[in-house]
């Protein structure tokens, strides 16, 4: 048996029918040749021979020599079998013997009834169309169409689908063979022929006659001339036909995204007259939104009346007046659907509502909602979901908990993007334990699929706690446990958690790690973008532009995010903002990729941060002119840009008043065009601080009382303080107009904050971006104690925030000290700190500024002095101290001092005094000591007293020992 297999698989093919007992062994042994090189003639000649000979035809007009052999053969089986006739037409094509794949057809496939010829019901679909693409083949065009239409009206009514099958092979064949004009043609007059029209509205139920001309669509190597083709038709098959196929173009282009494409054929069918249907007039609704030219929506819809037969139209018309911000239109759009009398069903309510929403017009979905429930109606969960949408979009999270629970109130199942818009609500609180807690949900919710973007959403929240460990966490639980096959977007948001960690190596090896793994598909290009985040956070410019090279060799499509990250490398490593304002021009004409206030947001910051005030304004009057909505940040880089030309200009300050109402007020009304309806406060709070320095402080806290009012519906600036940013915010105005009870109330509730955080389940490595939470505030809080004379609490708060690890910049250091110099029952605190941290600082400094100072003087100037600065040039970091004392500080501290001592009256305690001081801060009192102290009464007595300490002290600027003194 096994012996017998290979003999059975070599034969299997040609076996798989029975053959007539008269076909002789050398046709036979012919017929079993497996390969694909043409025929040699003379094999050619003898199978056309036999096959031609067993026709029912006297043998003598065959016209062909045959032995007596085979004139016995055919005798005794004249017929051809159906088997026969496929294998070999089968055999002729794939041997490209393509005229004589036609011979077979014509003179096998066809049969004669009367007077006419017509194609054998046992026809297959194989056979007929090797015969139909023979004809190609060989640019038998004429015969090309006679055999088609013979197909078309002999098997339309029985094998429709096999007849569509034919004319998209041939079809495709003929793209294939770069005849794309011709193949348009005749898929338009054969489609006609089958459905009677040429006009398909409906991909999912056209799918099996469109998929393959949408294939065509879709090539992106192939030049599409789409208006040639439709003129083309015109011109050969009628204006009315001409017109079913631009009907079907429209339909086409926009469902594959086309648009701009879609406006020329609508332009076409305008001009030229042909009728507009319904689906010609969605289509170009549906342009022009995408297109952003909705003033063109209302008009267009209005000018074709017998055309508004489309649901689909409606929704585009809601689009367009929102984004037009015609409130009233829309409202008149929805009441003029229903007609007069009627009354918007639960369904209509759920559009309109849903639309509303997505635009953030939530006062108009919350008018809506009470309507419907005024009514009696039952919400459904469009409905529901609509309302849980607008509260998200306009950042009113607390409404969201609310409308969340109307689900299980009205026994509604909230889907997957339900839980993902609550996902996202805790990721808008920074709330992990809150996200973890969905999480739970929707696991022992059998009916909700748990995706990759949940945990994606997850994961990217960990990079705000820079808790990587967690988010590791949930990747290893997202594809071992729950076995979802992670693709760039869970990797690129695992890595980003490990660059704010300010683990840009671990980035790195995740990235190595994963991206030989992951496809085009797969979102290779986010994991691409993350890897120049972290190298630009390392300054490794060569990395950087590997990268680049490595994605344009791989042709990769890049997104939003690509661009994004080219600037900033572009504005942080190369300082090359020309190159990063070309890519915001590229941008702005992009076809497919939006640019966004991110793109803009990359340049501004450089140009903030160099006090480039024009270039800010002239990238926001790019972003208007091309309708870039703005974020918060904009907003602050533009009035921070406007406020400090004004004072450069000396104009007044209230200029900056009227625009920050303004801005303001557009906000809150949806006039102003920004990507998220309630401001963040630091758009306010900056010129606040302005209006207090250059106008009043009370005009500054009546505007942060209007803001709160337009954005939280309440007077009290409490209501507000429920994110870090909002809190340091309020902090800095309360401190400017000096309202100390409140910054007091506020400052507790601060710190209160971040210990129920650091207490939190979920904090399981510190959060590294807490760090600076207080840096820049100190100063203010150091005021504030002073003002209530609470200055003895600043010791306690002082170690308790460097034991927690705070960063407190130089400012707030000094600031520190000069408060507690000021005050007898903190100076010696004050003294500690600028002994063990401040005073290394600023002796460095001032060691290298006399250094500098002797070595432009050649006679004085040293070896050792030149090698020390030699030093410091090789290792400016090493040299340049980031905690000093500054020279003000300095001399207030001196002065205080002074006082200090001035104020003891006993010399022997004033001795006693000094000598501790000298024991506990031996730095410092070095530095005090160098100098007599002229502003303390008994100091000449203690100069005579100890003479010889103050003498060698002077001579070796080292410090001396208590003992000494």
């Amino acid at each position: 048996m096994k012996r017998c297999a290979p003999a059975v698989l070599r034969t299997y093919n040609y076996k798989k029918g029975i053959w007539s007992t008269g076909v002789p062994n050398h046709i036979k042994k012919l017929l079993r040749d497996k390969s694909t090189s043409p025929l040699c003639s003379q094999d050619e000649s003898s199978l056309m021979s036999f096959f031609m000979a067993r026709r029912n035809v006297p043998l003598k007009s065959i016209g062909t020599s045959v032995t007596k052999k085979t004139e016995t053969s055919i005798a005794s089986n004249s017929a051809t079998k159906s088997f026969e006739r496929q294998y070999l037409i089968n055999y002729l094509y794939r041997h490209q013997a393509y005229g004589n794949v036609i011979k077979i057809a014509q003179n096998f496939l066809y049969t004669s009834i009367g007077s006419q010829r017509v194609l054998k019901q046992d026809a297959s679909l194989p056979e007929l169309k090797k015969f139909l693409l023979s004809l190609l083949i060989l640019q038998r065009g004429i015969q090309l169409d006679q055999a088609m239409s013979d197909i078309i009206f002999q098997f339309l009514l029985t094998q429709k689908t096999m007849v569509v099958d034919l004319i998209n092979s041939i079809f495709s064949k003929m793209v294939t063979m770069n005849m794309h004009g011709e193949a348009v043609y005749k898929w338009v007059k054969w489609m006609r022929l089958v459905n009677g029209h040429c006009e398909f509205t409906n991909y999912k139920e056209n799918r099996i006659i469109l998929r393959n001309f949408l294939s065509f669509m879709r090539q992106s190597n192939i030049h599409h001339d789409f208006l040639y083709y439709l003129k083309a038709v015109q011109l050969t098959q009628g204006p009315a036909i001409a017109s079913q196929f631009a009907t079907t173009l429209m339909f086409l282009l926009t469902y594959i995204r086309r648009f701009s494409l879609a406006k020329t054929i609508w332009s076409y069918k305008c001009e030229h007259n042909l009728p507009i249907i319904s689906s010609d007039l969605t289509c170009i609704l549906k342009t022009y939104c995408h297109m952003q030219k909705f003033s063109l929506v209302p008009q267009t819809y209005w000018k074709y009346p017998d055309a508004q037969h489309d649901q689909d139209q409606f929704d585009y018309l809601l689009v367009a007046h929102s984004k037009l911000h015609d409130w009233n239109a829309l409202q008149q759009q929805f009441n003029a659907l229903f007609g007069i009398g009627k009354l918007p069903s639960i369904q209509h309510y759920g559009i309109l509502m849903y639309t509303m929403a997505r635009i953030g017009e939530l006062d108009s979905v919350n008018k809506l909602y009470t309507q419907l429930l005024r009514r009696g109606m039952i919400p459904t969960y469009v409905v529901l979901q609509s309302l849980l949408y607008a509260h998200y979009k306009v950042g009113d999270f607390s409404a969201c908990f609310t409308h969340f629970e109307l689900f299980k109130k009205y026994d509604i199942a909230p889907s997957t993007a339900t839980h993902t818009i609550m996902l996202k609500v805790y990721r808008g609180l920074n709330d992990l334990d809150g996200a973890f807690r969905i999480l739970k949900k929707l696991s022992e919710d059998p009916n909700v699929e748990i995706t990759e973007g949940h945990f994606s959403l997850l994961i990217q929240m960990c990079s705000k706690s820079t808790n990587y460990m967690i988010a590791q966490e949930l990747f290893n639980l997202m594809t071992d446990h729950y076995s979802i096959q992670h693709t760039g977007k869970s990797v690129a948001a695992l890595m980003d958690v490990y660059i704010e960690s300010k683990k840009e190596t671990e980035a790195i090896a995740l990235f190595e790690r994963y991206v030989k793994n992951l496809s085009r598909r797969d979102g290779l290009i986010s994991v691409y973008n993350k890897a120049i985040k972290a190298y630009i956070e390392l300054r490794n410019v060569n990395k950087c532009e590997e990268i680049f090279h490595k994605i344009t060799d791989l042709n990769l499509a890049v997104d939003s995010e690509f661009y994004k990250m080219m600037m900033k490398f572009l504005v942080i490593l190369n300082r090359d903002y020309e190159t990063a304002l070309n890519i915001i021009d590229e941008l702005v004409k992009h076809p497919v990729i939006k640019v966004d206030a991110t793109h803009f947001e990359v340049l501004m910051e450089a140009y903030d941060k160099k006090s480039y005030r024009d270039g800010v304004i002239n990238l926001y009057k790019i972003m208007s002119q091309n309708k870039v909505p703005a974020n918060s940040k904009i907003l602050y880089f533009i009035l921070k840009a406007v406020t400090k030309k004004s004072l450069q200009n000396n104009e007044e300050i209230k200029e900056t008043i009227n625009m920050v109402e303004d801005i303001m007020k557009n906000a809150a009304n949806g006039t102003l065009d920004v990507t998220y309806n309630k401001l963040h406060p630091s758009v306010m709070t900056w010129p606040m601080r302005m209006i207090v320095k250059h106008d009043s402080p009370q005009r500054a806290l009546e505007l942060y009382n209007q803001y709160n009012q337009l954005f939280f519906k309440k007077h009290e600036w409490v209501s507000t303080n429920n994110k870090f940013v909002m809190m340091r915010s309020l902090l800095v105005l309360l401190a400017q107009i000096e309202q100390w009870k409140d910054f007091e109330t506020l400052f507790t509730k601060y710190m209160d904050r971040i210990e129920n955080i650091e207490n939190l389940p979920s904090s399981t490595t510190p959060n590294i971006k807490f760090r600076s939470l207080f840096s820049g505030l100190l100063p203010y809080k150091v005021n504030q104690l002073v003002a209530m004379n609470k200055i003895n609490e600043l010791p306690l708060l002082w170690k308790t925030l460097r034991e927690k690890g705070f960063v407190l910049d130089n400012i707030s250091w000094n600031s520190a000290v000069n408060a507690l110099f000021k005050d007898s029952r903190t100076l010696s605190y004050g003294m500690k700190i600028v002994d063990d941290t401040l005073i290394h600082g600023y002796d460095l400094i001032h060691k290298f500024r006399l250094l500098t100072k002797l070595s432009e003087d050649t006679t004085h100037s040293t070896d050792k002095s030149w090698q020390t600065l030699e030093m410091k040039e090789k290792n400016t970091y090493k040299f340049q101290p980031k905690l000093y004392l500054k020279s003000d500080t300095y001399n207030s501290v001196m002065r205080h001092l002074d006082i200090y001592f001035d104020a003891i009256d006993d010399l022997k305690t004033l001795e006693d005094q000094i000598r501790d001081f000298i024991s506990n801060y031996k730095y410092f009192m070095k530095d005090y000591l160098l100098k007599p102290r002229g502003n303390v009464s008994k100091w000449e007595q203690i100069e005579m007293r100890h003479s010889s300490f103050f003498k060698e002290l002077r001579k070796s600027k080292r410090v001396l020992p208590a003992s000494k003194f």
